[in-house]
């Protein structure tokens, strides 16, 4: 029992709130955005015959 509540307080440490969730989540985008872009570029010159 005691080591269930000690994972409980782990758990409840790693809990982010929604708006740093979102926004993690929005940089994350951008930044995924960005390496897309940068990947199709290079297909694109790569690919060029």
């Amino acid at each position: 029992m005691k080591r269930m509540e000690r994972d409980l307080d782990s758990v409840q440490a790693q809990v982010v709130p929604r708006e740093e969730y979102e926004q993690r989540w929005t940089e994350h985008d951008r930044g995924m955005d960005r390496v897309d872009k940068r990947l199709d570029r290079a297909e694109a010159v790569r690919l060029k015959p």
